[in-house]
């Protein structure tokens, strides 16, 4: 059965594999995101008014949302939003909305298999917010039909969370302590839950249901580790035991805390509804999918070796330089690091680490556009030196960045996306120096800049990566060493 089905959060991560999904199968796909690019189906800018959108007979898939923020953002986004949706596909008479939630609203962590019929029991603001979104959307429709949907982890090209950090991990080849990980955790490859969101768009059995979908079988934390070494080639992988006091300081100390703890608990689902209803079938085993569908990094592999070897040998030897401009820093603003969400490989986002060099209060825009500049007096010294760019170095080592690449942008600085994501920038890791930096291109003009970028990366050998890094450090070397295009 073949219909208009209006995706919400087409951009995303999930939402870019339902749209082609929804698309092979004959549907007439809407898509409905924040920012405009090429695609074979008609796109809208969001939010736009959901009234002049929406026509009877419309199917509507809700995946768009916010999974970070404090509870009042979470609550505008997930809650909110899906409610006046809701409010609006009630109105013009949509047959069917689609509602991706989270199984995180059952609980964080389960021993025994999650059914459908588990109590809500959110353990996180994003979860409540979630349960909310569900109870919303169903106080909303009377007439029209509602579906939801709650996967565990998604895996696959892009991801983001606790499964990208196990992937970061993996890219370094360093041998890793999480042996002792052995709780079974729940996942689905983001091609087989777009396949269940089809099929609740075609299926009649879905009216009025919730859904709990997964891979089988949950495998353990070390056993997904090791099939990820798999797929690169590397063997098994190398993992060694650390105490779980151990393992939790330093996660805590590298701001992954939340995360470990995610890794450490058991969380089981029980997705027999989904198969006995709908005859749903993921296509490939947890194993298959995790070795099949791993993400391989467009970077050739000298570029990590190199980047793992500089970026490791600089904190070992720059670390009482660190620790000065950490007490120095300190002592006029207290908080001496800055730390802001970035956009990385994929699209993901990820925390950037630097000195701070701009007063306390400053609002988070790309610095050519602050009119004042807000920069402090040691500031100043740090970006002429470019020092406030070495904490960036532990960026480098846990596979966000590169030592050598375009600058991570800001989530919302739009123009520059829509440009890198048509130069296909986003296929590698961002980094710390490159091409443009050094020829004074910057966010101030984004078409240039995207291009530039990718021009970068499609002409860079190990002789230009090494002559990046050296007249960064070095800019005089230019007079013997000059920059080429």
């Amino acid at each position: 059965m073949s219909g208009r089905v209006i995706v919400t959060g087409a951009n995303g991560f999930v939402g870019r594999s339902v749209c082609q999904a929804l698309h092979s199968a004959g549907h007439e796909v809407i898509a409905v995101q924040r920012q405009s690019k090429p695609a074979p189906w008609a796109v809208n800018s969001w939010p736009d008014d959901f009234n002049q959108l929406l026509r009877s007979n419309d199917t509507v898939i809700h995946l768009a949302g916010c999974i970070a923020g404090d509870s009042q953002q979470l609550t505008k986004v997930n809650v909110e939003l899906t409610q006046q949706l809701a409010l609006a596909c009630e109105q013009a008479s949509v047959r069917r909305v689609v509602l991706l939630s989270s199984i995180g609203v059952c609980g964080a962590a389960a021993q025994q298999a999650l059914s459908e019929e588990a109590p809500l029991s959110p353990a996180t603001a994003y979860t409540q917010s979630k349960a909310c979104a569900e109870q919303a959307l169903q106080s909303a429709l009377h007439t029209t039909e509602y579906t939801i949907i709650r996967p565990p982890v998604v895996y696959g090209t892009g991801a983001s969370g606790s499964f990208a950090l196990l992937q970061k991990l993996v890219a370094t080849g360093l041998p890793l302590p999480f042996a002792g990980l052995n709780a079974r955790r729940a996942m689905i490859h983001v091609d087989h839950l777009a396949d269940m969101l089809v099929a609740c768009v075609e299926q009649p059995a879905a009216a009025n249901q919730v859904f709990h979908v997964a891979d089988e079988p949950a495998l353990p934390v070390a056993d997904v580790i090791r099939e990820l070494h798999r797929a690169k080639g590397r063997g098994s992988g190398r993992l060694f035991y650390c105490p779980a006091w151990l393992l939790n300081r330093i996660a805590a100390l590298a701001g992954k805390g939340d995360a470990l703890r995610q890794l450490q608990q058991p969380l089981l689902v029980d997705s027999s509804k989904a198969r006995r209803v709908l005859q749903w079938q993921p296509q490939q085993t947890t194993r298959a999918a995790l070795h099949n569908g791993a993400v391989l990094d467009p970077s050739p592999g000298w570029q990590r070796t190199a980047d793992v070897l500089l970026a490791g040998s600089g904190l070992l030897l720059l670390w009482p330089v660190l620790l000065v401009i950490l007490a120095l820093n300190a002592w006029p603003q207290r908080q001496p690091l800055f730390r802001q969400q970035r956009l990385g490989q994929h699209q993901r986002l990820f925390t950037m680490v630097k000195f701070r060099t701009m007063a306390l209060g400053t609002p988070s825009v790309p610095t050519h556009e602050l009119k004042d500049g807000g920069v402090t007096k040691l500031g100043r010294f740090l970006r002429a030196s470019k020092l406030d760019e070495l904490p960036q170095l532990w960026n480098v080592l846990t596979g966000d960045m590169s030592l050598v690449g375009a600058r991570p942008g800001l989530a919302d600085h739009h123009e520059l996306t829509e440009q890198r994501q048509c130069q296909g920038v986003f296929a590698y890791r961002p980094g710390i120096t490159g091409l443009a930096q050094l020829s004074g291109v910057d966010m101030s003009t984004p078409a240039a800049l995207a291009k530039l970028d990718a021009s970068m990366y499609r002409q860079l050998t190990p002789v230009r990566y090494l002559q990046y890094i050296a007249l960064t450090a070095v800019p005089p070397l230019r007079r013997w060493w000059p920059l080429k295009h």
